[in-house]
């Protein structure tokens, strides 16, 4: 009768440690939705530090925390994640630092460039930023290459989908929003030598993409088929070696990408070289 009794409590036992193993295994099933943010892929030297600015330990598909900054050094990139269908880049020497709540996400590019490719429109529950010192933009469903030329200076490549971007001066307050469509290019300018804050809206041409984003390209067939069907640029016979020029080319040059002249934040002429 007495062992009987064991028996009962060991069959008990062992129940609950496997319950205990099927909610640890679905748990970690979980952590890879789209609620996680990861540092999927580096190339050459990435830094990672925490709110606090202590350094992480670079590991293959970290998770990344609310408030972590990720920096980029020379030809050095960095691929962040939220699933397979919504991915960041980030181009070398830039710093960037992500935020979320459930399933809000944010990134922040603090300085140098990024291109976000995002295959599948998010869902109703779900919302994606990327900002500047001085723009936001919603994200649901699009492929666009960001750059911060200066605090006051940012300028975005749209190639498929539509964004809502919203640019606001930090020191007046003043505001300006405006709807972009698939092969629009942005230039968002805040100041007071530009009243404040003025949008400028041309065309994306092949010199505007850095060599970062053209090799993201070139290794997604299914967004470059996306980009000519939505906006008319046609990415789909990209080769290696245009896109080895532009990155030789983006490591001597640090100018606005070629798509006519326009005035940096000082008023300064400056002519595409990126």
């Amino acid at each position: 009768m007495m062992k009987g009794r064991m028996l009962s409590k060991t069959i008990c036992v062992c129940g609950a440690v496997a319950c205990l193993l099927m909610n640890s295994v679905t748990a970690l099933a979980s952590d890879t939705s789209a609620s996680v943010i990861r540092l999927e892929q580096i190339t050459g030297t990435v830094k990672v530090t925490d709110s606090a600015g202590n350094p992480s330990q670079i590991i293959d598909k970290m998770r990344l925390n609310n408030e972590d900054d990720v920096n980029t050094f020379a030809k050095s990139y960095a691929y962040i994640s939220l699933d397979a269908s919504k991915a960041v880049k980030m181009d070398a020497k830039s710093e960037a630092h992500v935020k979320k709540n459930k399933k809000k996400y944010e990134l922040v590019l603090d300085s140098g460039n990024l291109i976000f490719d995002v295959s599948s429109p998010l869902q109703s529950s779900e919302s994606m930023q990327i900002k500047t010192t001085n723009m936001t933009m919603g994200i649901r469903g699009t492929c666009a290459q960001v750059q911060k030329v200066s605090k006051n200076f940012t300028r975005i490549c749209l190639l498929d989908g539509t964004l809502d971007v919203t640019v606001k001066d930090p020191d007046s307050g003043k505001s300006q929003s405006v709807v972009l469509n698939p092969g629009d290019a942005a230039d968002c300018l805040t100041g007071e030598i530009y009243g404040g804050c003025t949008i400028n809206v041309g065309k994306v041409v092949f010199g505007d993409l850095r060599g970062f984003a053209l090799q993201h390209l070139l290794t997604h067939p299914d967004t470059c088929q996306r980009i000519y069907e939505q906006s008319g640029l046609d990415f789909r016979n990209l080769t290696q070696q245009q896109v080895n020029d532009r990155l030789s080319n983006d490591e001597v040059q640090n100018l606005v990408p070629a798509s006519g002249a326009t005035k940096d934040y000082d008023g300064n002429t400056t002519t595409g070289g990126g």
